[in-house]
């Protein structure tokens, strides 16, 4: 069967069942690079040699694809997200006792669809995208401080939706 894909979404998204690095054994992690990391691009090197020949395609994947892809006219967006509503972050908090009900949102999640509606609307001013204001006030403070600075923020705001459960 031939399939024409004009458009890629790989959105694997974080652990279920976040524990700290050391906190996990190490298949955890080599699961989780295998699906962000190793999937996705095994997906993109797959489907973008048919996009660069039709000179149409949308990938929403990183940076450096975007700079390598933009002039052949294949769109390329990498999305930063903050805290998603997902099933599975529900689980998780549900599991940590955050939440009363799978039916109930998590705190200052964004809606799913809202995150795949703000990434489509910004498809075409990739690289790098920051969905929510929230992640956009964010990243325009952390301007402002050293990248240890940085670091420590971005653990620390980590820290209260995910735990410590190492």
């Amino acid at each position: 069967m031939d399939l024409e894909i004009i458009f890629l979404v790989y959105c694997a998204g974080a652990d279920p069942d976040f524990r700290s690095f050391l906190g996990n054994d190490l298949g955890a992690a080599e699961a989780m690079v295998q699906r962000n990391c190793v999937v996705p691009m095994q997906m993109c090197h797959h489907l973008a040699p048919a996009m660069v020949g039709r000179r149409r395609g949308a990938l929403v994947f990183a940076e450096a694809l975007w700079a390598e892809l933009r002039d052949q006219g294949v769109d390329v967006l990498g999305p930063i997200l903050g805290k998603t509503d997902t099933p599975a972050l529900r689980r998780l908090e549900h599991l940590r006792g955050q939440l009363d009900s799978l039916d109930e949102s998590p705190a200052d999640a964004v809606a799913a669809d809202a995150v795949v509606s703000e990434a489509f609307d910004h498809l075409t001013e990739g690289p790098t995208w920051f969905v929510g204001e929230q992640m956009r006030t964010a990243v325009q403070r952390m301007g402002s401080i050293t990248r240890n600075q940085a670091v420590e923020f971005i653990t620390a705001a980590s820290a209260a939706p995910m735990g410590d459960n190492s």
